[in-house]
């Protein structure tokens, strides 16, 4: 080599190697530069055995000078990466720190000798690897290791990656807590990564183009949009993980933290797998597309995400619109938290095919959907419009829901190739509230919702009213942060324990099932009980024989009369079978102090085989027992109840036995010692010491005649019934006058 070539020699010191050449050609090339400045859009050259100044083909220089040449060219200029000279093979990790300025990028490109694009291959030192022939060959990436190729400090913004082929490298574009913009990144392939194109939680990249940037092997996330990025286009990326597993689970792109406005266009996500070391009773997560809480203004369109071994879209995010979008053959094709508020996240004419699990806890679905937890929170909602749904076995769940409260609209959607289904919606948990609506953008809009604005409460007591619309509907609280005092589950609005003197207000939307939406300002008007302290139940069943309506003398509660059940001599007539009553679930009827339950009734028959529930606050699920008035089998009249909903730790009182065709008059109550007394006829035939412990809060209605599940039903008649929470209206060994 010609003496000129070289690199100036330096004494050796403690320095590195890759500080002494950068550091050495930064010297040599600054004023060169500088010198020829102007000259219009300045280039530079690298080569694999460069070893110049870059200032021209004849010198060119290493890839490790790549950030001072980017600097050198400044805005306007070009740092050609030399693909004709062979491959850039273990090269150490590059760092820039430089870059052009809005309308003026340096574009750093592979290229050939006449300047003409074409893909520079640059090899790190993560162990190799070949994409396996089936996914059963996957194997575990987690010790494949590698470096990082290029990090970017302060400046490196206004930059142009393209025509660059990665093989073999830990992570490809680091952009680790940075704050930058104008980024793009076009036409870079790779194969065998952890990550593809890196930020962290304090990053701010905006204004990012990242177009073609496709690959095959990626073990954490092939593009990890996360901190407060903004204002990024994804087009056209073609992701294939390749089954690599084992690295903190693969996703193709993946957003986290406060995140927005991300545009995803075209490409794919494929083949993203988490094994959990093969542990079936573990979740096998891993995800084509995902993005998380605190993520918005998300838009996905064209796309694919196939054979994923969790969400092909697993869906956080809020203002979210799926176009043209499919997802076929994941555990759960369209994965669905978002949508919590008044805006439900949009699939428009997207299709979920044939979801599949490979392995793990949790069962296959086309749409899944985050529900509440029983406590009238918020949960998901979702319209899938103008698209399709089919699979080839029936084995997955056309809609399944984690808990309750969850709102879906299915609108013109293609449910023909679904085969033979029971139901369209399957849950987990009491799944309470949740609703499917099935309809199609040429039904009528709602015109209104048909509830009076006013709720009538009382004070100290939660007062709930099931709302009606002209149609069926979904429904939402619009502002849930400013109207606190109010809980929905599916129709039925609460509202918490009043004062008297204030009138909180609420605004309700209803969505018909074209899609299209209405509301309305609900207020309270709260007054003082009529019926004394702590009443939170009245009922006395008179009125006229037939009648199958009856009023709570409280204001508070709704009566719902089924089957047969009906008023005769002033009487309240139930059967075994399904005559029964019910009034639905209120914390006004979950006791965490002292209480009053008074009811008089009669059993036709008290010898029925499992017993029979008079009245019951009672759930079938596993933690769902609250409390019951019963028959036992025997005859004998009990009150049991739970503290935890198990039915391990039922705790009772058991009572006389009963006649049949006789009236009694049953009180219960607990007074502030925490003493729990039964008694017939005003007499205490019962009593449990240390029984202040808050007795579980049952989620189910209650029941009259039966329990939730329908079970155990009583054949009798019932005069009245209330309940005082608060107050133990006896509360003595003594008993009461009746």
């Amino acid at each position: 080599m010609n003496s000129d070539l070289r690199a100036p020699m330096v004494r050796r010191s403690n320095i590195s190697r890759r500080n002494f050449i950068v550091g050495a050609a930064g010297l040599a090339i600054a004023p060169a530069f500088a010198q020829s400045r102007g000259a219009e859009n300045p280039v530079a050259y690298i080569s694999p055995t460069g070893q110049g100044d870059g200032l021209s083909l004849q010198q060119p220089a290493s890839l490790a000078l790549l950030g001072d040449l980017i600097k050198a060219v400044g805005p306007g200029g070009t740092v050609f990466i030399l693909a004709d000279r062979g491959s850039y093979h273990h090269q150490l990790t590059v760092e820039i720190a430089a870059g052009g300025t809005s309308g003026a990028p340096v574009l750093i490109m592979g290229a050939n000798a006449q300047g003409q694009p074409l893909k520079a291959t640059i090899r790190g030192n993560r162990k190799r690897w070949r994409r396996p022939t089936r996914e059963s060959r996957a194997i575990n990436a987690a010790e494949l290791g590698g470096d990082t190729t290029f990090v970017f400090a302060k400046g490196a913004s206004h930059l142009i990656f393209s025509s660059l082929s990665l093989v073999d490298t830990g992570r490809v574009f680091d952009f680790t807590d940075q704050t930058e913009g104008g980024i793009t990144i076009e036409d870079v392939d790779f194969h065998n990564v952890r990550d593809g194109f890196f930020t962290s939680e304090e990053s701010e990249l905006s204004n990012v183009v990242i177009r073609r940037f496709s690959g095959v092997g990626f073990s954490k996330k092939a593009i990890r949009v996360h901190g407060r990025s903004h204002d990024w286009m994804i087009e056209d990326c073609e992701l294939d993980s390749g089954w690599q597993f084992g690295d903190n689970f693969a996703v193709g792109i993946e957003l986290n933290h406060e995140a927005h406005d991300i545009s995803i266009r075209g490409g794919f996500t494929i083949n993203c797998l988490d094994k959990q070391d093969g542990d079936p009773e573990k979740y096998w997560n891993a995800d084509g597309i995902a993005s998380e809480n605190g993520n918005y203004n998300v838009s996905i369109s064209d796309h694919r995400s196939a054979g994923n071994s969790d969400g092909g879209y697993d869906l956080k995010s809020e203002a979210t619109v799926l176009t043209r979008c499919v997802a076929e053959d994941n555990k759960r094709n369209y994965r669905i938290w978002g949508g919590m508020g008044a805006d439900p996240l949009i699939m428009e004419k997207c299709q979920s095919l044939t979801p599949r699990s490979r392995g793990g806890t949790g069962a296959a679905a086309h749409l899944w959907l985050f529900g509440s937890d029983g406590d009238g929170a918020s949960a998901a909602s979702a319209i899938f419009r103008d698209g399709v749904m089919a699979d080839s076995a029936s084995g997955s769940a056309v809609v399944y829901v984690d808990g309750g409260n969850v709102a879906v609209h299915l609108i013109d959607t293609d449910l023909t190739a679904l085969g033979k289904r029971e139901s369209l919606v399957e849950s987990e948990g009491e799944g309470a509230g949740n609703s499917v609506v099935v309809g199609s953008a040429s039904d009528p809009d709602l015109r209104a919702i048909t509830t009076p604005a006013e709720i009538s409460a009382i004070e100290g007591f939660s007062k709930t009213v099931i709302l009606t619309a002209e149609g069926a509907a979904s429904w939402r609280i619009i502002d849930p942060q400013d109207s606190p005092e109010y809980t929905l589950s599916g129709s039925s609005l609460t509202l918490s324990p009043a004062v008297v003197g204030n009138s909180p207000r609420v605004t309700i939307q209803a969505r018909g099932s074209n899609g299209v939406s209405v509301r309305k300002t609900f207020y309270a008007d709260i007054q003082a009980n009529p019926m004394g302290a702590g009443t939170a139940l009245a009922i006395s069943f008179a009125g006229v024989d037939g009648a199958t309506i009856a009023e709570d003398q409280t204001g508070l509660n709704i009566v719902e009369f089924a089957g047969e059940a009906q008023i005769l001599d002033n009487t309240l007539v139930f059967s075994r079978g399904e005559d029964f009553v019910t009034i639905p679930d209120s914390d006004n009827f979950s006791f965490s102090g002292p209480f009053t339950i008074d009811t008089e009734f009669m059993i036709d028959n008290p010898l029925e085989e499992g017993g029979q529930d008079v009245l019951s606050h009672w759930g079938d699920a596993s933690r769902q027992r609250g409390y019951v008035i019963r028959c036992e089998e025997a005859g004998s009249l009990t009150f049991a109840w739970t503290y935890d909903g198990t039915d391990q730790n039922v705790s009772w009182i058991e009572g006389p036995a009963l006649e049949a065709a006789r009236y009694y008059k049953v009180r219960v109550d607990r007074d502030n010692a925490g003493t729990m007394r039964l008694y017939v006829d005003g007499r205490m035939v019962g009593r449990k010491t240390d029984s202040g412990t808050p007795i579980l809060n049952a989620a189910v209605p209650l029941r009259i005649s039966g329990r939730a599940n329908g079970k155990y039903g009583a054949n009798g008649r019932m005069r009245s019934l209330l309940i005082n929470n608060g107050y133990a209206l006896t509360g003595s060994d003594l008993g009461y006058q009746h």
